[in-house]
C-alpha cells in the first residue's frame, strides 16, 4: 500500500532567502528594503537634503583629528611615561643589563648554601 499525500510541495533544497537590504541609490548605504520608499520620498521631496548630509559627514570626519602641535605633544609625554616603547637601543641594552644584574643580586642573596652538618640540611 502506498501512501499518497494530496497537499504535496517539494522544498528546494538550498533556496536562499531573499535579501533584506539594498544600496540606496542616493546615499549609497545599505538600507531595509521595507524603509527604501520613505527614504526616497524624503530624498527627493528636499534637493538639498544630499548636500547638507554630506557637509555635516564631513564635520563630523574632521572632529576626532587632533592638531599636529597635539599629536607632537601627546608622544613627548607618552614618551616620558614609557621608556620602554620610546627608548633608544642603547637605553634598552643598559635596562636589560641592570635587570640582570638585580635578578643575579637576589638570587645570591636567597640561595641556600649548607653548612656541612646534618641538622640545617632540611633547611
Amino acid at each position: 500500500p502506498i501512501k499518497v499525500v494530496e497537499d504535496y510541495r517539494p522544498r528546494v533544497a538550498g533556496a536562499e532567502a531573499l535579501p533584506q537590504t539594498m544600496v540606496d541609490p542616493i546615499t549609497g548605504k545599505e538600507v531595509p528594503i521595507a524603509e527604501l520608499p520613505e527614504r526616497m520620498r524624503i530624498q527627493l521631496l528636499d534637493p538639498k537634503w544630499l548636500e547638507q548630509t554630506r557637509r555635516a559627514a564631513d564635520r563630523q570626519k574632521d572632529t576626532g583629528l587632533a592638531a599636529g602641535d597635539a599629536i607632537a605633544e601627546n608622544l613627548r609625554v607618552m614618551s616620558r611615561k614609557r621608556g620602554d616603547i620610546f627608548g633608544t637601543a642603547e637605553e634598552e641594552a643598559t635596562q636589560l643589563m641592570e635587570e640582570a644584574k638585580r635578578r643575579k643580586r637576589r638570587d645570591e642573596e636567597n640561595r641556600v648554601v649548607w653548612d656541612g652538618h646534618s641538622s640545617t640540611a632540611a633547611q
